[in-house]
């Protein structure tokens, strides 16, 4: 199924007319480039190509079952919400069955515009021209890059060997086409008018919206997209999402013809020709995860097991109308076509048609002038232009935000839309729909029960995205059948215009209802309803669980690489394409600083110039104003000192001012240093008396330490030996020599000294009787407080 991938088709894109414009203007000059944020586009360019999803609420686009193509331009919250239809621009890649919607949405995917940059104009006149033309080339190409980066990526997919018919046709129409204009958009011949590098692009835009305009080209024949499903016949695969008591039906071949459905994604519409001789229609989607929409599926199945035993007993049943999906991947899928339904939006299609049909008519019953037939306006049309009138009356307009317009503004708007459509469309479609009273009976019983399962089941899984595109009626039993589940578990409040309400009840819906309307079958349905399912739930919880740990509601926000990944099987090169993306705006930033720094290099120099012939006069200068201003501070204390002195003058002509009394004053003063420097002198001798006592006091206190004491102790303890006089020796030559009387004086002194030594004996002997006899606290107390005077004086303690 490779080849039956689902591109899109963008007939209108919405910046066509600024890419026509640039195209078409021939203004020459180096101030027109082509000026958007390199690094917002590269950004969107390689999420597109490397790996962006383009699913959301706005593109879901399951049509199943429909009698008609609804419009292809028409999108979610046109009629409901009132808000624009917006198409998020990008490039996309397209090959297989239809290349030609690919180029075309890449060529309107870009939004340029062109600026006149001041700075630029700046440097025009005092470069040369080589120089700025070197400088518009280099720009020229940084601005490209990621536009050129997208295309080569684009054209390398499409470029390669055709395997399908189809392929080859395309790359035998465009393939040299687009090579001459990527080449003509690498290397511009005029770089000052890039206008001329887009023209052959805005060619083959023209030719491929002029093929895509014809209705031939939303028909494709398999043998040409697919020759490998075309040859397929007699298999042995089931057809998908076909459960049969007896035999498995099998599919026997595919048909011919494929319809490509006019929405955004371009869903395929194709018929499998089963085993049985009968035809089963799927549509084909690509770039959408469908693996959401197929647990919703699993949901509504077991939900109508839980009605078996309640519809055993009442009629009509209740019934949760489904359909199966079957993923095929991350980015595409089939979903089974439901035959007989009709999107609510086709009713209020053909009712906007008959109105515009009847006032023609009445235009020709009244022999009027023949016009153009109107077109029939689109919803979002309709609104704008009720809500831009409104808004002008209360002094606003369209561009300021959704969140500003005032509610009863809005209210308004709706009301009157209201009044103008009529309450009643569905009721009638389901009245002529049926033949007999009973008929339509039944069908309306089965449409309320089958609203109010709906609306219930929808209310516990937080669905969302409920316009009348999304939302089909079966005619012939009166069912409602949903599709698109992708906005759900609450992912509508979440949007720019969030949606607030549970569930859908227009006045249509409920006129539909019947005469009771909401209060009747439709109230009690809907009690049962949720009574069965709070009976059943743990049932629902253990399905619902796995939401939690495989969260699929974001599913469509990533996945494969993009339409390349839908195609050619995922995003293999996804890190790849990182790292070259990373590389490209590496060499953006680099060429766009070189180009930038050589356009105002010449301003540079020329301001370098100013400056060096400025700054030594600014130099000099300021050290001229630094001295005046060191001379001003001089001056201003001297000022302030002669302004004291005068006053102190201008006070002292008063005869009670302290200055008549300085004499007095100073000979006091005299005095007082006298008595001061007296005082200091006493103090000074007593101070050296106490230090001499001081010095006594150690040395006494140094003759008590341990080791002297004990010398002292032996010294008493022992018997004093003198030994014989020092003289002796020299007696005999003092004699000789006539001098007795030294060796009298020299007796004398012995004797003295002897004397002496018994004094001191004695005096050390009643010492030590009175330290033996006396406490030791006695000698210890004037110690210690002879050691605090000390240190209260500041002075230095003894060494013990």
């Amino acid at each position: 199924m490779s080849h039956l991938s689902a591109e899109d088709s963008c007939p209108e894109g919405p910046y066509s007319a600024q890419i026509a414009e640039l195209t078409e203007k021939n203004t020459c000059g180096a101030e027109q480039v082509l000026l958007r944020s390199a690094h917002q586009k590269s950004d969107s360019a390689l999420e597109e190509v490397g790996g962006a999803s383009h699913g959301g609420a706005g593109g879901q686009d399951k049509y199943v079952g429909r009698e008609k193509s609804p419009p292809a331009d028409r999108k979610r919250g046109s009629a409901q919400t009132g808000s624009r239809p917006r198409r998020k621009p990008g490039p996309k890649l397209y090959c297989g069955s239809q290349h030609l919607f690919g180029f075309m949405s890449i060529l309107q995917g870009y939004p340029f515009r062109a600026v006149l940059p001041s700075d630029i104009c700046n440097f025009v006149f005092l470069c040369s021209r080589e120089e700025k033309i070197a400088i518009m080339r280099e720009k020229h190409t940084a601005l490209m890059k990621p536009i050129v980066f997208a295309l080569e990526h684009v054209c390398s997919i499409t470029s390669a060997p055709a395997e399908t018919p189809h392929e080859k046709w395309f790359q035998d129409n465009y393939g040299e086409g687009i090579e001459n204009a990527l080449e003509k958009l690498r290397n511009p011949s005029n770089p000052a008018n890039p206008g001329n590098s887009w023209m052959p692009f805005k060619q083959i835009m023209l030719s491929l919206q002029q093929r895509a305009q014809k209705r031939a080209s939303y028909l494709l024949r398999l043998e040409e997209i697919s020759p490998c499903l075309s040859s397929m016949t007699n298999t042995e695969i089931a057809l998908p999402g076909e459960v049969s008591d007896r035999d498995t039906i099998t599919i026997h071949s595919v048909g011919n013809t494929i319809t490509i459905l006019p929405t955004k994604t371009k869903p395929k519409k194709f018929i499998f020709l089963g085993s049985d001789g009968k035809n089963y229609p799927y549509l084909f989607k690509g770039l959408e995860d469908l693996h959401l929409d197929e647990r919703i599926m699993q949901f509504l199945s077991i939900v109508n097991t839980m009605f078996a035993t309640i519809n055993g007993q009442e009629s009509p049943h209740f019934r949760a109308r489904h359909y199966s999906v079957t993923p095929l991947g991350t980015r595409s899928g089939l979903i089974q076509w439901v035959d007989g339904a009709t999107p609510l939006f086709g009713l209020y299609k053909r009712w906007q048609q008959r109105e515009a049909a009847l006032q023609a008519q009445k235009a020709q019953d009244s022999y009027q002038t023949p016009q153009n037939p109107a077109m029939v306006p689109r919803p979002s049309e309709l609104y704008y232009s009720k809500i831009s009138p409104a808004l002008k009356a209360v002094g606003l307009s369209l561009d300021v935000s959704r969140r500003d317009w005032p509610i009863n503004v809005m209210k308004t708007v709706l009301e009157e839309l209201m009044e103008s459509t009529p309450p009643n469309l569905l009721a009638k479609e389901l009245w002529c729909s049926c033949a007999t009273p009973d008929e339509w009976w039944r069908v309306t019983q089965s449409y309320a029960r089958s609203t109010a399962v709906m609306s219930m089941v929808g209310y516990i899984i937080g669905l969302g995205d409920r316009h009348l595109d999304n939302v089909l009626i079966d005619m012939t039993s009166g069912e409602v059948v949903h599709i698109d589940y992708n906005v759900c578990f609450e992912k509508g409040k979440s949007l720019r215009v969030p949606e607030k309400v549970p569930f859908r009840m227009t006045q249509n819906i409920q006129s539909a209802l019947g005469v009771t309307g909401v209060e009747g079958v439709f109230r009690l349905s809907c009690e049962q309803v949720l009574h069965i399912m709070r009976r059943g739930r743990e049932t629902l919880l253990t399905l619902l669980e796995a939401f939690v740990y495989d969260p699929l509601v974001d599913w469509t926000a990533g996945g494969e690489a993009g339409f390349a990944g839908a195609v050619y099987g995922g995003g293999g090169q996804q890190a790849e394409s990182k790292q070259s993306k990373r590389e490209m705006e590496r060499e953006i930033t680099q060429s766009l600083f070189s180009s930038r720094v050589a356009e105002i290099k010449v301003n540079w120099f020329k301001n370098k110039d100013e400056m060096l012939s400025v700054l030594p006069k600014l130099d000099s200068s300021l050290e001229e104003y630094l001295n005046l201003h060191e001379e001003l501070s001089e001056v201003e204390k001297l000022q302030a000192r002669l302004v004291e002195e005068i006053a102190f003058l201008e006070g002292a002509e008063a005869s009670d001012h302290p200055a008549h009394t300085l004499q007095h004053r100073y000979s006091e003063h005299t005095q007082l240093q006298t008595q001061q420097r007296a005082v200091q002198e006493s103090i000074q001798v007593k101070l050296n008396e106490f230090e001499q006592w001081i010095t006594q006091y150690q040395a006494a206190f140094s003759n008590l330490e341990a080791t002297k004491l004990a010398g002292l102790l032996q010294e008493i303890s022992s018997q004093m030996d003198l030994g014989p006089p020092s003289y002796v020796p020299a007696t005999a030559f003092l004699q000789n020599a006539g001098q007795a009387h030294l060796i009298t004086q020299c007796e004398q002194y012995e004797a003295e000294m002897g004397t002496l030594m018994q004094q001191r004996r004695s005096v050390l002997r009643a010492a030590w009787s009175t330290c033996t006899t006396t406490p030791l606290s006695h000698f210890c107390t004037p110690n210690l407080c002879f050691r605090d005077t000390e240190w209260s004086s500041g002075r230095p303690g003894w060494k013990n």
